[in-house]
């Protein structure tokens, strides 16, 4: 079905089209381009085009339409530039031809508009075989639809990304999303309330496959048509009053609505069904009365759906009942393993790094208990606005507690926005200071001291599993009478760390005496083993090659020279090692590159068994070519820090050739 009534004024979609940078094409291996619709404008004189071809062999283009002009019509591997021009059109014309490359054929569509045709309006449902048809980028379309779903309407960047429908209702497989949409024939969204859950709308834009989801091209799309919805959410309120959030308590909750149509239902989410019941429905008065029971977990919330009709149509609006929840403490461990929803988590930890500390965005830091550690991107103080750790007067090495929801960025867990609670100082110290320090009580301390030094048996103590010790640094030694496993960790499992006499150990600890005799208790931070790989690009990590792996290769890094690499991958086989976490750790971070021209980026993919437990994408490096040793270049961006279970053997594969260094279990 070629569907030409939906054709239309291409030269203005492609005005809107301008600067999309989420369209991705990806048609044939042998044979890409990046853009298969090519619509040339129509004015006086020479009217051109330019796409890039980007091929693995030879290619031709052959059957030209004689009112086109395409140069060149042929090209060797890599990627090529080509024009399509034409002269001013006295209609229409449009025709396909095709790059013929390994014995493959892409298609191109090529297309004049001598004047401006008004596509036909089409259904939702319509337009999803569009998109079947026209996955790259479709010629112009309408869309009648009724909006389900608002993600966003943002007055800040004046587009909006939502969904609609045919029925109003989001279900999998029926919706569209317009993605970062326009407001009425291209202007900005500058209220945030344009329009609402219900309210049907007309879009006209380019339709596209993006990842499996049927979209509309970004910013190529506006709305040219609003009807309002016969149903309206007015307010919900409890005891005649509005409210934000209903509380911990629960209670009885009333929806005001504007109705015009016939009748009033309304949907309660099957998610929702066990807290939130419906006990009334007063058509006449546009009242639904819901009962909220008593919340014993944390922060929630559920859209409720309320219907209507005018005996032809349904029409639909949404609101959002949110129910305040104790904030859950849980360790680190358990909160990277909660679910992304409403709930509200209270951790706590040392803070390891302070990546950032500033005005505009916060501090973004990590924290680490007993079971893991997770970065803190962005904190807030008590009424939620940014503020910096400077600020509330912590630093690196301090005690630090924030509450906030779980979320992750690139599929990293973190705290976005996590509020700031209490901290406590931790003063690093050396074992002659700790001798003049009084006794702390040991039920509350007070005074948190950080002291580095080496695991020694000057006492005669057995060193597992209490973690009785001296350690001892460049000022003398301090007896360690018992370690618990990090903060808020276990007593008697120092064994579980992995120290061993002689190693370099740092601990958080408070001053004690007995019988007259300084020591201190603490709990573990890190450790070092002296003598293993050193520099800020050593691995630490035990490791084992597998399938096509090679560690007899070294490179220069930023100009450090003798970076031990470890190589998985050929350029036709995929590759892989294992590495041994210790159950002390809960991450593996390393750097990481791929061969230079590699596209797409590979993905390094991490197993416990059979169990994917972890993967990144890595970056193509110029340094990451023919043999060792290789030069690299490296930032920031190529190093990765991941979540992985604590005390396993874990695979790293890639199906791709790629280089590993500095790698380390923390």
């Amino acid at each position: 079905m070629k569907l030409k009534y939906i054709f239309a004024a291409l030269v203005a979609a492609c005005s809107l089209a301008i600067g999309c940078t989420k369209e991705t094409i990806t048609v044939l291996d042998e044979v890409q381009v990046s853009s298969s619709y090519v619509a040339l404008s129509n004015n006086e004189g020479t009217n051109s085009v330019t796409i890039t071809v980007t091929a693995k062999d030879s290619w031709s283009i052959n059957a030209i339409p004689q009112w086109v002009n395409i140069s060149p019509l042929s090209g060797n591997a890599g990627e090529t530039s080509v024009t399509f021009s034409a002269d001013k059109a006295s209609g229409t014309r449009e025709n396909t031809i095709k790059i013929t490359c390994a014995g493959k054929e892409q298609t191109i569509i090529i297309r004049q508009e001598a004047e401006k045709v008004i596509p036909k309006t089409i259904t939702v449902a319509e337009a999803l075989k569009v998109i079947a048809e026209y996955p790259d980028g479709s010629p112009v379309s309408r869309v009648r639809g009724i909006v389900c779903k608002i993600q966003e309407i943002s007055t800040s960047y004046g587009n909006a990304t939502f969904y609609i429908s045919d029925d109003g209702k989001f279900e999998d497989g029926k919706w569209l999303q317009v993605y970062r949409g326009l407001w009425m024939n291209g202007a900005s969204f500058t209220k945030g309330d344009e329009f609402t859950v219900g309210d049907e709308l007309v879009i006209e834009g380019v339709l596209m496959d993006y990842k499996g989801t049927p979209e509309t091209k970004e910013k190529a799309a506006y709305v040219i048509e609003l009807n309002k919805s016969l149903i309206k959410v007015d307010s919900l309120s409890i005891n005649d009053r509005q409210f934000d959030f209903v509380p911990i308590e629960g209670g009885e909750v009333v929806a005001n609505l504007s109705c015009k149509g016939n009748g009033i239902s309304v949907n309660v989410p099957s998610e929702a069904q066990s807290w939130i019941s419906v006990t009334g429905i007063d058509t006449g008065n546009g009242k639904v009365t819901f009962n909220v029971a008593p919340n014993k977990g944390g922060d929630r919330s559920a859209t409720l759906t309320f219907a209507t009709s005018d005996g032809q149509k349904d029409y639909t609006a949404s609101a959002t009942i949110a129910q305040k929840g104790a904030i859950l403490s849980v360790s680190i461990a358990d909160y990277i393993a909660a679910a992304e929803d409403d709930t509200q988590y209270r951790i706590s930890g040392v803070i390891t790094k302070v990546a950032q500390d500033s005005e505009k965005y916060g501090a973004n830091l990590y924290i680490k208990d007993a079971t893991g550690e997770v970065y803190i991107y962005g904190t807030t103080g008590a009424n939620g606005n940014i503020q910096t750790l400077a600020a509330f007067g912590a630093k690196e090495g301090d005690i630090v507690e924030f509450v906030g929801k779980r979320s992750s960025y690139n599929g990293t867990p973190q705290m976005a926005k996590g509020q700031f609670q209490w901290f406590k100082t931790v003063t690093p110290m050396d074992a002659a200071g700790v001798m003049n320090m009084a006794d702390d009580d040991k039920n509350d301390p007070q005074n948190y001291i950080m002291l580095t030094g080496t695991v020694t048996k000057n006492s005669g103590y057995e060193i597992a599993p209490y973690g009785n010790f001296d350690l001892v640094d460049e000022s003398g030694s301090i007896l360690v009478y018992g370690v618990s496993t990090g903060w808020n960790g276990e007593t008697k499992k120092f064994d579980t760390l992995g120290v061993k006499e002689g190693d370099v150990i740092t601990i958080i600890a408070y001053k004690t005496s007995y019988k007259g005799n300084p020591q201190v208790v603490g709990m573990y931070v890190s450790h070092e083993t002296p003598g293993a790989p050193v520099g800020p690009y050593a691995t630490t990590v035990k490791y084992a090659l597998g399938l096509n792996s090679y560690d007899d290769g070294v490179a220069i890094v930023n100009g450090t020279e003798g970076v031990q690499t470890v190589k998985i991958g050929t350029s036709s086989k995929a590759g892989d090692f294992t590495v041994e976490i210790p159950s002390s750790c809960s991450k593996l971070s390393f750097y990481a590159v791929t061969w230079k021209g590699t596209d797409p980026a590979p993905e390094v993919k991490i197993y416990d068994g059979e169990t994917p437990v972890a993967s990144q994408t890595v970056a193509a490096n110029d340094g990451a070519t023919g043999n060792a040793p290789y030069t690299l270049t490296v930032t920031d961006s190529d190093k990765y820090s991941l979540n992985v279970p604590a005390g396993k053997t874990l695979k790293v594969t890639c199906e791709k050739r790629v280089i590993f260094f500095a790698l380390k279990a923390e």
